[in-house]
């Protein structure tokens, strides 16, 4: 359903923040009886803190840098695959998935 949405639109939005809210809770609450391995803990929370200020110093860089080819961000390099309602949607259901994985982990 969300791939049929305009992107960058109040639908687009609220197609996203739903699913994306109902799935944080689920993973919260469904997560208070695990607890963290000691042994991974410190490493696992360094290497993905690694990647998302990684992630964030690309993008930043690249806004800064000015719009163009010559410093695309992420979202310029992933829009041509996104153009279809259907990739939009397959797009959508793989990133609602990869974060549910990720969550779950």
């Amino acid at each position: 359903m969300a791939g049929h949405f305009t992107t960058f639109t109040r639908p687009a939005e609220i197609a996203t923040f739903v699913p994306g809210l109902l799935g944080s809770w689920v993973v919260v609450r469904g997560t208070s009886h695990r607890t963290a391995r000691p042994d991974r803990t410190r490493v696992g929370w360094l290497g993905w803190w690694l990647i998302v200020v990684g992630l964030n110093a690309v993008e930043l860089v690249s806004l800064a840098l000015g719009p163009g080819h010559a410093h695309p961000t992420i979202s310029d390099l992933v829009n041509p695959w996104l153009l279809s309602a259907p990739a939009r949607a397959v797009g959508f259901a793989l990133w609602l998935g990869l974060g549910y994985w990720l969550s779950r982990r």
